[in-house]
């Protein structure tokens, strides 16, 4: 005897399978369904945060659940070479995180492969002042690196933060490294978070913040942090 919860339009991340106790995966044939959740007798409740706001609930060792719908999936790899991919598939990756933020839309996940981004800033006004970013991820919008921080590294640099998130954005499994904001004047959104500057409802998740400065929030300014 089990629970049952299908979502058709859901995508469910869970590292590997066995970390979820009293769950499993299983597929399933329903057309438009890849995979269900089932629930071993007694698991009364499984707690998860609202969808599509993407916030992690936890199973009992303290790993993070990802539920998001699903939007498209984009690729970024910037170790391809040849001729510029459209980002559907690893084989036709972007070359780098600008590319992919260019065209997502909310819902979407951008899938990551290891190597270190370095190149291309994008560029936003905060408090009257253009900042630079390596990755500004759009609101419901997830980036996730394929083979975690060990091997992911979003690099920034002089008046460069890593990485800046907007509303229930997501960023996921990478290395955020030598990120800088300039100014020591006064403490606003153009002089904060040299590593992540991030929208109160984002989430950060399995992500290593190393060498970041900043006038306020070195590491990071707002967010929700997990592991």
């Amino acid at each position: 005897w089990y629970k049952k919860w299908v979502h058709p339009s859901a995508t469910w991340i869970v590292g590997s399978a066995d970390t979820l106790s009293g769950v499993k995966l299983v597929r399933n044939t329903l057309a438009g369904c890849n995979y269900e959740i089932q629930f071993v007798p007694d698991i009364e409740t499984f707690y998860a945060k609202t969808v599509p706001n993407d916030m992690p609930s936890f199973d009992t060792n303290g790993v993070p659940v990802e539920i998001a719908r699903s939007g498209n999936f984009w690729y970024v790899d910037c170790k391809r070479t040849g001729e510029k991919g459209d980002g559907k598939s690893l084989e036709a990756a972007f070359q780098t995180l600008k590319e992919a933020m260019e065209v997502v839309q909310a819902g979407d996940t951008v899938w990551v492969d290891e190597g270190e981004y370095s190149t291309e800033p994008m560029s936003a006004t905060q408090s009257s002042v253009t900042t630079y970013s390596r990755v500004i991820v759009p609101s419901n919008v997830r980036l996730v690196s394929l083979k975690g921080p060990a091997a992911t590294v979003i690099v920034g640099e002089s008046a460069v933060r890593c990485a800046t998130l907007g509303a229930n954005a997501t960023l996921r499994g990478f290395t955020l490294r030598d990120g800088r904001v300039n100014g020591t004047q006064s403490a606003n959104d153009a002089t904060s978070g040299g590593g992540v500057f991030a929208d109160p409802e984002s989430i950060i998740i399995d992500c290593v913040i190393s060498n970041c400065t900043a006038f306020r929030g070195g590491g990071a300014y707002r967010g929700n942090f997990y592991n």
